[in-house]
């Protein structure tokens, strides 16, 4: 039997459409009954990313999260809302994008992961066993709530990769720091962990999205969309059709099919409500450092990693030197020193140490002012070129 994704149009964040939007989708997988059963304790999973408002697109918005715990409740599921945001608190990115208002009108708490409990992977390939965050254990139901994103590292955050957010503070770290070795190690880290908290319903808020610097600085981007599917290998691959990316561009979507955690080919995934092709969206700007193919041996591309990868690199004018990333970064290689230029060197720039540098861009994901970009190696600039890919 094939998966099924629902697609509904909806251009704008007034809330009765949004409820009606999320309705629709719902409704359309079977009803919220289906997922929820009277008196289950209901976890909800949004992308709660950075402390910016609704327009800044970084968080899964308060619409969305409010439309589903009014469904979540209607089924008579005992609601609560959980992350774990790298560098801040469940709370404080609640409060700041407005959906902690929403929370207390709907008397539902929000609650930042903290514990993590070591649990063993369903049929793991890789990983036997993964801390994750407690809650998302007990919970009886887990609704996970996405927002289209672009990712520096992926290049798209989507169903799959919100889970990482059941990961607990800095032990996401830990893994990023994997990530900059071996990207592939850490896209099938991300599909075992889905794998391991397994959402009962995945539901995508694209009704605005992020194209370009994302996950945090990238700019809005108005798609005009809720998604929703029990299968969120379907449901990004569907995403990425309507954005114009190929199967293969997300690795999360070629390895969520090779493990059968759900169904990446287009042709065995049926679309209800709006078809694909109607919605699709031209142009869509995906970050400028793509998953990289492997068209030189490993020896050989850590010998010329400078040259051959995407580097973050700082815009200084930009910057604020506000210190975020010192503790964004895994590897604690980011520093301040002297500029050399400015009279006896007493203004201090942001300083990142390239030789340890493993690109896994936390210092960019983290960044307050936008003031860190990719920047292509010259090898990597030839290649592009002439098209090797």
């Amino acid at each position: 039997m094939s998966s099924v994704v629902c697609i509904e149009r909806c251009s704008n964040y007034h809330y009765p459409r949004v409820y009606q939007a999320v309705k629709n989708v719902v409704d359309a997988l079977g009803g919220m009954n289906r997922f929820i059963k009277p008196g289950q304790k209901v976890l909800l999973k949004p992308n709660f990313l950075s402390g910016l408002p609704p327009e800044r697109a970084a968080n899964t918005h308060p619409a969305v999260v409010k439309a589903v715990i009014e469904l979540a409740q209607e089924a008579g599921g005992r609601v609560s809302i959980g992350d774990s945001p790298a560098l801040s608190s469940a709370l404080t990115v609640a409060r700041k994008s407005g959906n902690l208002k929403v929370a207390r009108e709907m008397g539902v708490p929000v609650i930042n992961f903290e514990n993590s409990v070591e649990a063993q992977v369903p049929k793991g390939k890789i990983f036997r066993k993964i801390e994750v965050a407690r809650e998302a254990i007990e919970a009886e139901v887990v609704i996970n709530l996405p927002k289209i994103k672009t990712h520096d590292l992926l290049p798209l955050t989507l169903a799959v990769k919100n889970i990482f957010g059941c990961v607990v503070g800095r032990g996401k770290a830990r893994w990023h720091v994997q990530a900059g070795h071996d990207v592939s190690y850490f896209a099938r880290m991300l599909v075992e962990l889905y794998a391991l908290v397994n959402p009962a319903l995945n539901i995508m808020d694209g009704i605005v999205g992020m194209e370009g610097n994302g996950p945090r600085n990238g700019d809005p981007r108005q798609i005009g969309l809720i998604l929703a599917s029990p299968d969120a290998v379907a449901l990004d691959r569907v995403v990425q059709e309507i954005l114009g990316l190929r199967r293969e561009d997300l690795i999360t979507t070629v390895i969520g099919g090779e493990i059968e955690l759900g169904e990446s080919e287009l042709s065995r995934i049926e679309c209800r409500g709006e078809r694909i092709e109607e919605v699709k969206i031209d142009g869509f700007k995906i970050p400028i450092r793509t998953q990289q193919k492997q068209i030189l041996g490993k020896t050989l591309r850590w010998l010329l990693k400078d040259s051959f990868t995407y580097r973050p690199v700082i815009d200084h004018r930009t910057c604020s030197r506000c210190g975020i990333y010192l503790e964004a970064c895994p590897l604690n290689i980011v520093s301040y020193k002297p500029d050399v230029s400015t009279q006896e060197g007493k203004e201090k720039l942001v300083h990142i140490d390239y030789q340890r540098c493993i690109h896994c861009f936390c210092c960019q994901e983290n960044c307050t002012e936008g003031a860190i970009t990719a920047r292509q190696g010259w090898l990597a600039s030839v290649l592009s070129s002439l098209r090797i890919s």
